[in-house]
């Protein structure tokens, strides 16, 4: 069971914009506030080291971290004016505590890549299968949930409003979210795409320095599956 909001129910309350363009925004804004709540943690023992890579998992297979098993299953490719979407359609089952867990939380565990090309895409929205229409919240403890995990890819990344011609030359962007991946650099288009590649990562609880409990990935990577995207 999934706490979601159907279009028909409140429509002007929804969280997580159903417009594709602000749903990458919403995702970009996503990773610069999991970046700030990450460097003012206090780790205790600290972050593990990464291992080797597993290999590929086949669609279908359970994939698992100390905090929720993904299963995914199946990929298709979305595409309209603003850029292109991939959906999902994957369990999540959350194992690891007892209480409901954020999407944005679960999302922050997995990095999906474009193929070919490898462009990152991070933190999907989320909606139920048996309601597309509906946006997922939280998934519920101990309940395997049928998913649609939404990663969105603009057109035109909206992070490139934030910096001017001068100051992108400089780096300003690689100085807020990170050096970009040279072999990402230029990005895809979505006649390019054929698949994506979900990494999911060791997930870890730690405390902030005000004392409240936060999930982060760490560098291990317990599962990768590779899924061919069907157009739609």
């Amino acid at each position: 069971m999934v706490h979601h909001a159907g279009t028909d129910e409140n429509p002007g309350r929804s969280l997580i914009p159903q417009n594709r363009l602000a749903r990458v925004a919403v995702a970009s804004a996503a990773a610069a506030v999991l970046a700030v709540a990450i460097g003012g943690v206090a780790v205790f023992g600290g972050l593990e080291s990464a291992d080797a890579t597993p290999r590929p998992s086949s669609p279908g297979d359970e994939m698992r971290n100390t905090l929720f098993a993904l299963t995914p299953h199946e990929a298709q490719l979305v595409t309209d004016e603003y850029g292109f979407e991939i959906h999902v359609r994957a369990d999540v089952e959350v194992h690891g505590v007892d209480e409901p867990v954020t999407v944005q939380t679960v999302g922050s565990t997995m990095v999906a890549r474009v193929l070919p090309g490898g462009q990152e895409i991070r933190f999907p929205s989320a909606s139920a299968v048996r309601y597309p229409a509906s946006t997922t919240f939280d998934f519920q403890p101990h309940m395997r949930d049928e998913t649609a995990l939404i990663w969105s890819v603009a057109a035109d990344s909206p992070l490139d409003d934030l910096f001017t011609e001068e100051e992108t030359a400089e780096g300003g962007d690689a100085e807020l979210f990170g050096p970009k991946d040279e072999a990402t650099e230029e990005g895809v288009t979505a006649e390019d795409v054929e698949g994506i590649e979900i990494r999911l990562h060791e997930a870890e609880k730690i405390q902030t320095r005000d004392g409240q409990d936060l999930w982060v990935d760490t560098p291990v990577v317990v599962g990768v599956v590779e899924l061919s995207v069907e157009r739609i």
